[in-house]
């Protein structure tokens, strides 16, 4: 009797813990997240020459000056991390967020000193 009662005492604990740290997630999620406004970020599988490639087009498009050494975008020094800005920043400019490399997010992917800003939606 007393391992069932463990038992039991064991799945209410830990679907506790589920329910709690499911709601933690989505608070979390949501607090960077703003009514009406989106960014344009990388896709975590974005393949790397791709991104690269809409680097070399977009910098000579747009000022690529936040991402060179020494700028609040710099760090960290990724082609995923800079192409995650510069593809905000022609998303800002021109409307469009390239499907192959970028998705459009709902939370601001901005950190530290570097800011993102997001587009009206």
């Amino acid at each position: 009797m007393m391992m069932k009662n463990n038992i039991c005492l064991f799945l209410v604990i830990s679907v506790l813990v589920v329910v709690v740290v499911h709601a933690y997630d989505e608070k979390s999620l949501l607090a960077g997240q703003k009514d009406g406004v989106a960014w344009c970020v990388a896709k975590d599988d974005a393949d790397n020459g791709q991104v690269q490639q809409f680097l070399d087009y977009a910098c000579s498009e747009l000022s690529c000056e936040p991402i060179q050494p020494g700028n609040p975008c710099f760090d960290p020094p990724t082609v995923l991390a800079h192409g995650s800005y510069v593809l905000n920043a022609y998303f800002n400019q021109f409307g469009v967020c390239s499907p192959k490399i970028g998705r459009v997010v709902p939370v601001d992917p901005s950190y530290g000193d570097c800011h993102y800003p997001g587009r009206p939606q």
